[in-house]
């Protein structure tokens, strides 16, 4: 399968879970595009405020062919129980569902199945409204011309428990339709998600130039997370999770942290997740503070970014 012509991303929403409709929470639209063809669109991430942030931008939850979930906070999962009812009681395709397969189990067991498995007559599963494809620790998945790969992060330790998120880092890919019996049987057509281990990544995809651009997209994380250094070299572009209040959460990097990383790293960062409280809250003088520090910027509601 070929490249796409063209990805954007665009930010329903840009801020934290507390999050009001100026900035909305965390949520990306992933849309890639090929010449004769409709556009196909990913959300990356489905928070709680995603069924008002999203008809903003013309959309709703028909829109997508595939939703992909790094975590299970409300500001990143609240919003599946709307986006499967909708699809469910309108007839509407059901979305594919991208996750790590141990969150995968935790969304239903410990979130979803409470409201959402009381349909009359049927013993209910996350199936019911989902096409669920769930990734291996490692793991990788190819959709729309553009190959992802998970980036485990520690996000929240919790008593004895480390509560993980799984950013992506992405880029255009070329699959070969001619190797590996394992996967591509799964592999129907131009319209599904391929998901797979990292062990089989060298013989599904067609090795991609250097030059080609990777984005990176942390999702939650601590500072520090194991994972992220690798990640911060091979991105292009990278979308990071950020708080600036004076309080430290201690589950997002603060500003002052990544002030620390090598200006390199810093020059390709577009922060996100910033609360109402932090010192941004004037657009030109948010921009000219984090460009001086060495940042690329802070990323806006509703802004579209054009990756490749």
């Amino acid at each position: 399968m070929s490249y796409p012509s063209k990805v954007s991303l665009t930010f329903a929403g840009c801020g934290g879970f507390f999050a009001d409709k100026s900035q909305y929470q965390s949520n990306f639209v992933i849309t890639s595009e090929a010449p004769g063809k409709a556009p196909r669109r990913l959300l990356f991430d489905c928070g709680t405020d995603a069924k008002f942030s999203l008809p903003e931008l013309g959309l709703d939850a028909s829109s997508f062919e595939a939703v992909y979930v790094s975590h299970q906070h409300g500001d990143h999962a609240g919003g599946l129980e709307w986006m499967g009812f909708y699809t469910y009681f309108t007839g509407k395709p059901k979305p594919k569902l991208v996750c790590n397969h141990g969150l995968m189990g935790d969304l239903w067991e410990h979130g979803l199945r409470g409201p959402m498995s009381t349909l009359p007559g049927k013993v209910v599963t996350l199936s019911e409204y989902f096409d669920c494809n769930a990734l291996p620790d490692g793991g990788w998945f190819y959709w729309a011309g553009i190959l992802f790969r998970t980036i485990q992060t520690v996000h929240v330790v919790s008593g004895f428990n480390i509560k993980h998120s799984y950013g992506l880092i992405f880029w255009p890919a070329s699959m070969r339709c001619t190797s590996d019996t394992s996967i591509l049987p799964r592999y129907k057509g131009n319209d599904d998600v391929v998901v797979g281990d990292e062990k089989d990544m060298p013989a599904m995809f067609d090795s991609v130039p250097t030059e080609t651009p990777r984005v990176l997209i942390t999702g939650d994380c601590r500072f520090g997370s194991p994972g992220l250094d690798t990640a911060y070299f091979q991105a292009s572009l990278i979308l990071h999770d950020c708080e600036a209040a004076g309080y430290r959460s201690g589950i997002h990097p603060h500003y002052d942290d990544l002030k620390t990383l090598p200006t390199p790293h810093r020059n390709k960062m577009l922060l996100y997740h910033l609360g109402q409280n932090s010192f941004f809250t004037d657009k030109e003088a948010t921009k000219d503070l984090v460009t001086s520090d060495g940042f690329k910027g802070v990323a806006y509601k509703h802004q579209t970014l054009e990756l490749w």
